[in-house]
């Protein structure tokens, strides 16, 4: 069978006889043609019956990393993920700023959040919503601290995108997002129960946001989607309800 296989492979390939650079161009024009496919790779190779080697041809194309730096952002994205993971189990015990903050929350309802904060803290309601909403699966600084981690997780992908509509080269990505993985100040804010992290994280997506807009002209809808975008920028981060409040100020 292996035979009769063997020889109706050979008539075939016979009446259109192609080398492996051939076939690898053919299967090329065919993958660039697909608007789906953001990059590929292709492998051809012939095994040669009348030769002691065999011929073989190879082609990377796309938009995104090839194989080879592909596995430096990985391990740089695993690397920036792990860092941040162990420094919120190490579980420090809050400093006083935590505690003051955390006491805030506790003597307050979600709409009394909205005012201003006793003991000399300050931070923005759904960073605070969101802490009150957490600290009811446990009174413990694991708790008060997810919302923390969790922006600095957030940052980490933003980041990444952010790298590629910045920097030209891949290895500037991957330079940039390997300082960003383990800058001591931003694994430090991980693991903080303040609005340091999650300003980090909106600060990340204005900057994201503002690079893509900036390249084309946006409808209404987008224009009104963008306008919630920034409504909840301004709730979630403090950095950015002030630059704003104090641009209103100057304005008015």
């Amino acid at each position: 069978r292996d035979h009769c296989v063997t020889g109706v492979q050979t008539v075939l390939f016979r009446s259109n006889p192609k080398f492996v650079e051939d076939v690898l161009r053919d299967v090329v024009l065919l993958l660039r043609n697909n608007d789906i496919i953001d990059s590929f790779e292709v492998e051809c190779e012939s095994l040669e019956s009348i030769h002691n080697h065999s011929a073989w041809a190879y082609q990377y194309e796309g938009r995104g990393l090839e194989p080879e730096l592909q596995v430096y952002f990985s391990d740089n994205l695993a690397l920036a993920i792990y860092l941040r993971i162990d420094a919120y189990l190490i579980n420090n015990s809050f400093f006083t700023d935590e505690i003051l903050l955390a006491q805030n929350i506790f003597e307050r309802n979600y709409l009394c959040l909205f005012l201003s904060l006793n003991y000399f803290q300050s931070a923005p309601y759904l960073f605070l919503a969101l802490s009150k909403f957490v600290s009811n699966f446990g009174i413990n600084e694991l708790c008060f601290r997810f919302i923390p981690f969790l922006s600095s997780l957030i940052s980490v992908y933003l980041f990444y995108l952010l790298s590629k509509e910045i920097f030209q080269t891949r290895l500037a990505r991957a330079a940039a997002l390997f300082t960003f993985g383990i800058s001591y100040q931003l694994l430090f804010y991980a693991q903080v129960f303040k609005q340091y992290s999650s300003d980090v994280c909106i600060s990340i997506l204005i900057l994201l946001i503002s690079s893509k807009v900036l390249k084309k002209e946006l409808s209404l809808k987008q224009w009104l989607g963008l306008g919630v975008v920034w409504a909840f920028c301004v709730l979630f981060s403090k950095s950015v309800s002030k630059y704003f409040s104090e641009n209103f100020s100057l304005s008015g």
